[in-house]
């Protein structure tokens, strides 16, 4: 027990600044890859509907593996499967950086996600298990969310400058001298948490990485030209016998992947549900803004990138801001009013036509969009984590972040496909408004569905503290 407190007595800053570097490159990587999409399409040659196979290669296998990358950590070391998921994602960056053509991009790009999906989930788990619950793990918290918008920033200012004066494949070589310091400094500074040592629940990762994998097939399906809807269905189908196996799997064995208790409490169920419907519009609405952007309004990437920044600007001052607001606020009600102001960011963006100003028609939603993303991560990811033991904290983190990226997979799938049918009465542009306009109103009924689901699943009443004080009792 003494390497697990230790950290917790000395803040672990130097452990939790390694950490948040690495997922710092992951984030990086996301926001460049929609900057510099237009170019990408060009260069490689993917059609309209095939590109974003560019964020869905990436997006599969980060989801599909996070609940795997997290329990690894949890039973093999969060330290040594972080080091192993840094190593593969820099060398997967290099990869994409000198891909020949598309197939060996979109391999590559599968790869980046599977080292994503070992590096994201030991991040939280690593912050949960290194601060104590209360205002330290808020404030490493807030740190996570601050290093998600930070990323955010840096990903659009580098993005758009390397895009427009170098290549975009140099997008992608950046994050080897990002990964190499990481890998280098963290023998020294990160610490390793308490390991707890089972039996690998191996059939239950393969349930659920191929589960998770099929249901993303199959919507990425309705995205694309040629397969038909009968086929997307019959995977989606699929898919869901699969994760049923896999739910039956996990409440009859002793070692679970993922802990049935995991989903029965009310709190953690609502925070669960509202962050899947949450993230679902919310990578689809920079990858449809991006190419509003460009395609519609002529910017140039270096300009789309300075003109999304007052998004992740309000994201990082709203999650600087929100420890001292959780003592005031429960998570609930913060959640709540992120998700109405997503609806209303997605709204406002159905204004935008082929002549509309940035300032008076795109700077408003970016920033409401902003306030929604600063309400809406950090309060759910400490009702979620609240109450979860450190034996568990791994799953949980990978359950969180397969939410996360998973949903935003399946959702920019969704908005896809529904932008096809609306791009057939939107006129000639090279990305039909008619098309955007149905994508921006999906984005929007995903996030009235996270509402729903935090105003009927979480609790109305009591502070999150004793919610989480009845979590860990069921629990223990």
């Amino acid at each position: 027990m003494t390497r697990c407190r230790k950290p917790r007595t000395e803040a672990g800053s130097l452990g939790l600044a390694i950490v948040l570097l690495a997922f710092l490159m992951t984030g990086l990587d996301t926001t460049i890859v929609n900057i510099a999409l237009p170019r990408l399409r060009d260069g490689l040659g993917f059609s309209p509907s095939a590109l974003s196979w560019v964020v869905n290669a990436y997006m599969l296998a980060y989801g599909g593996f996070l609940i795997l990358g997290g329990r690894a950590g949890d039973i093999l070391g969060r330290k040594r499967v972080f080091g192993w998921g840094v190593l593969l994602f820099s060398l997967a960056s290099v990869a994409c950086g000198l891909a020949p053509d598309r197939l060996t991009f979109v391999v590559a790009r599968a790869l980046q996600g599977l080292g994503a999906a070992l590096i994201a989930p030991n991040t939280l788990s690593i912050i949960a298990s290194t601060f104590a619950e209360g205002p330290s793990r808020n404030r490493a918290l807030a740190l996570y969310s601050i290093t998600f918008g930070l990323s955010g920033i840096l990903g659009l200012a580098l993005g758009g400058a390397i895009t427009q004066w170098l290549s975009w494949r140099w997008i992608f070589f950046i994050n080897a001298p990002i990964g190499a310091a990481v890998l280098l400094g963290a023998p020294g500074l990160l610490q390793e948490p308490e390991r707890h040592r089972r039996a690998f629940d191996l059939p239950g990762a393969l349930l659920v990485t191929l589960g998770l994998g099929f249901l993303s097939y199959g919507f990425i399906d309705l995205a694309q030209a040629g397969p038909a809807p009968l086929g997307a269905a019959w995977v989606v189908g699929l898919a869901v016998l699969i994760l049923g196996l896999f739910v039956l799997r996990e409440r009859n064995t002793e070692g679970p992947l993922l802990p049935p208790w995991v989903f029965t409490d009310r709190n953690r169920a609502g925070g669960f549900s509202s962050l899947l419907f949450f993230s679902m519009g919310n990578i689809g609405i920079y990858f449809f803004i991006t190419q509003y952007l460009q395609d519609i309004l002529h910017f140039r990437p270096i300009d789309t990138g300075l003109a999304i920044l007052p998004l992740i600007a309000t994201l990082i001052l709203v999650s600087s801001a929100m420890p001292k607001m959780l003592k005031r606020v429960r998570p609930r009600l913060l959640a709540l009013s992120g998700a109405s102001l997503q609806v209303l960011g997605a709204l406002l963006l159905l204004r935008l036509g082929p002549a509309s100003s940035y300032w008076g028609s795109v700077l408003l939603p970016m920033v409401i969009l902003g306030l929604a993303g600063g309400f809406v991560f950090m309060p759910l990811n400490t009702a979620i984590l609240g109450g979860v033991p450190s034996k568990d904290s791994g799953a949980v983190s990978g359950t969180i972040q397969t939410l996360t990226n998973a949903g935003g997979a399946l959702g920019l799938s969704l908005m896809v496909a529904f932008s096809k049918g609306g791009a057939q009465s939107g006129g000639a542009a090279p990305i039909a408004l008619g098309g955007i306009h149905a994508a921006f109103l999906t984005a929007g009924g995903f996030a009235s569905i996270a509402f729903l689901c935090g105003l009927t699943l979480m609790p109305r009443s009591g502070s999150s503290r004793a919610v989480e004080r009845r979590s860990a009792g069921t629990v223990g």
